[in-house]
């Protein structure tokens, strides 16, 4: 039964280790260390926006991905916390990857609602003043841009 629903875990790009028992119990302690591997593949997501960036709707696809994996390993978890009388895995090893996997949702949630909001319209005002104010200025680079953002320098 959880053989199926993790199968779900392991299509898109989150590799699962070569040494896998396919024995139940080897299983759900696999699944306990999806968390970890979904935080890898996110990093590696992060640090090519930095380098190179995504276009908006190719990035937006990537977080509903992860959104989904992460989704899909949170009902897994629940499903292993019901089985945990008959299948005894570490209690605290379920809560620790339940707080991953939430964790990892609020991080990436707001980074998906933001690619896939749709642009205010343009108010041309606005933008003749941004001219006027920053005309000459050179460009920002990616990486500083998201720096900005997530120091609250830059009004979304």
């Amino acid at each position: 039964m959880i053989d199926q629903w993790t199968s779900f875990l392991f299509t898109a790009g989150v590799p699962r280790p070569p040494e896998t028992n396919p024995d139940l119990r080897a299983q759900a302690l696999d699944l306990l260390d999806s968390p970890g591997r979904l935080r890898a593949s996110w990093a590696g997501v992060m640090r090519r926006l930095e380098e190179e960036g995504y276009e908006a709707g190719e990035f937006a696809l990537v977080c509903r991905v992860h959104l989904n994996l992460l989704d899909n390993c949170a009902a897994l978890l629940e499903v292993l916390e019901g089985l945990s009388d008959q299948l005894p895995t570490p209690s605290e090893k379920r809560r620790s990857a339940a707080v991953e996997v939430q964790s990892q949702q609020e991080a990436i949630r707001p980074l998906y609602e933001f690619a896939t909001r749709k642009p205010r319209p343009l108010d041309l005002l606005k933008l003749r003043a941004a001219e006027g104010k920053h005309a000459g200025e050179p460009a920002v680079e990616v990486s500083e841009l998201i720096r900005r953002i997530q120091a609250g320098e830059v009004e979304l």
